[in-house]
């Protein structure tokens, strides 16, 4: 645990001297609440009409069991708040690329790995730091930026909090979140263990967002909505994902290639 906290601290500090990184996890939360809040609250004020017309019933077919207990011109307010939590779902996912995908390969290029490889540091204790050092900024972000989007629910649309505040949504936001976070930094390391230039490697580890856009999809659609069994599978097959990978991230990352042969 100490070389993994050694590592974990010389990430942090880093990160503290990237203006790039720091921009992008203290800015993209912001700009998803003012997006998210500024949705939900048009969308409320066009569903008082809506509400009352001959819209309602469909309206109430398309969000089901979210609207229990609102009145059908909240409902649309209710199903657009829910639809900007899975926006916010894709932050944990998002914002680790962007300091993983440099973690292995901006070493390898500034030629800082290479010595670092040559302690008696293991490969698991050097991927597991650089893994949680990514982890924690992203997650911490995450749960801020859904906090603040909380808070202004609660001051702009209080009767839209209950809808965002159900236990499938909690689990998402506060397991699930972490989960996904997990599995983007694995396989963004996974890339970068593998390949000479930062840039491919935050585009390709980039892939790992596109579950979470094709739920915002179909939810958007009304193809189906998230509920606490679904939450329950993701989080399941998340768990073994981040497994999987952490384990592959391990047996991948050669050394040797890197201290010898790596140009």
């Amino acid at each position: 645990m100490k070389m993994v906290w050694i590592i974990v601290r010389k990430e942090w500090e880093e990160v503290l001297r990237s203006a790039i990184v720091l921009f992008t996890m203290l800015f993209t939360p912001l700009i998803f609440v003012v997006t998210g809040v500024g949705s939900v609250v048009a969308t409320q004020a066009a569903g008082a009409e809506v509400g009352n017309s001959k819209d309602a019933d469909e309206i109430l077919k398309l969000t089901g069991d979210l609207c229990t207990g609102l009145a059908p011109s909240d409902c649309i307010g209710a199903y657009m708040a829910t639809l900007m939590l899975l926006l916010f779902m894709m932050l944990p996912v998002l914002l680790p690329t962007v300091f993983a995908s440099y973690s292995v390969v901006g070493e390898k290029t500034s030629r800082t790995l290479e010595p670092l490889l040559a302690t008696p540091i293991t490969t698991a204790e050097l991927l597991v730091g650089k893994i949680v050092a990514a982890v924690v900024p992203a997650v911490g972000a995450t749960w801020l930026g859904v906090g603040v989007y909380y808070a202004a629910i609660a001051i702009f649309a209080p009767t839209l909090l209950g809808a965002i505040l159900a236990p499938a949504w909690l689990a998402a936001v506060f397991v699930l979140g972490p989960l996904l976070a997990v599995a983007s930094v694995d396989f963004a390391v996974v890339i970068s263990s593998k390949v000479t230039d930062p840039r491919t490697a935050q585009q390709l580890s980039g892939v790992v967002v596109l579950p979470l856009v094709l739920a915002l999809v179909g939810q958007s659609l009304g193809l189906f909505l998230v509920n606490g069994t679904l939450v329950g599978i993701a989080c399941l097959a998340c768990l073994l994902l981040d497994v999987a990978l952490t384990w592959m991230a391990v047996e991948l990352f050669d050394r040797e290639q890197i201290l010898t042969r790596w140009k």
